[in-house]
């Protein structure tokens, strides 16, 4: 079984945080600090554009304008995630994979569309910086 499943997923965050990320990339240390940790302490990542766009945050200097970024994220295989959780358990993966096979956690394991990554440096690589205009606030 092959472990080095990825995907592109969004990230919604402060648009203040977003060159900092670009230039270094995603820090597990601040797991936490902004929205919790339900399903693990890692950086959160969405499948769908509109759930990371609930989190995004816009910068003053940026008007009506938030950001997401669009990353690249290797999961390997997914364990349902909880509030304690500061990895994966390798336990709780499949039977027959390899321990080192689980990389992230999701808030429903038959349909995720929350993944929880980044329990590992450099798991998650950042692609493009979305910018979305909206004229009045939801």
């Amino acid at each position: 079984t092959t472990c080095a499943l990825s995907k592109l997923l969004y990230h919604g965050t402060k648009s203040t945080n977003i060159p900092l990320i670009a230039e270094t990339g995603f820090d597990r240390s601040f797991a936490g600090e902004e929205n919790g940790t339900r399903f693990g302490k890692g950086v959160y990542f969405a499948r769908r554009a509109k759930l990371a766009y609930k989190y995004s945050q816009k910068a003053e200097q940026d008007g009506r304008v938030r950001k997401i970024i669009l990353c690249e994220v290797l999961l390997g295989l997914s364990v349902q995630g909880e509030k304690s959780m500061k990895a994966p358990s390798s336990q709780r993966c499949s039977e027959g994979s390899r321990d080192d096979c689980c990389y992230s956690t999701v808030d429903n394991v038959c349909n995720p569309k929350i993944y929880v990554s980044c329990f590992r440096d450099n798991q998650a690589y950042p692609w493009y910086v979305i910018s979305i205009a909206n004229g009045e606030e939801t």
